[in-house]
């Protein structure tokens, strides 16, 4: 699954996603499923969505939905640091997680 993973963000993103492993992993071994999970939340944070189609993309969607793509597309912009991401929203740190959690 990690070879097969596109990684948008490059190293930092592949340097997280390890470290979580690390940490979330409860015995000697991952299991798929944690790393199954953790790539899903990576491919979350990095859009598909080209700025032209920015308006039909946020047709319908709620207020919360259009926030966690502003969220996703700053993370990407940021190539995954989430310190400057939330600095180019204008929140702290603690909102853009606490924002990522909620998804």
């Amino acid at each position: 699954m990690l070879k097969d993973y596109s990684w948008p963000a490059n190293y930092d993103q592949f340097k997280r996603v390890l470290r979580d492993m690390v940490l979330e992993t409860d015995g000697i071994s991952v299991k798929a499923e944690l790393v199954s999970r953790l790539l899903k939340k990576e491919s979350m944070l990095y859009p598909d969505v080209p700025a032209e189609s920015f308006g039909a993309a946020i047709q319908g969607k709620s207020m919360q939905e259009i926030e966690l793509m502003a969220v996703r597309q700053a993370l990407s912009d940021a190539k995954g640091n989430r310190t400057a991401a939330a600095a180019r929203l204008g929140i702290s740190r603690i909102s853009l997680w606490r924002m990522i959690q909620e998804k």
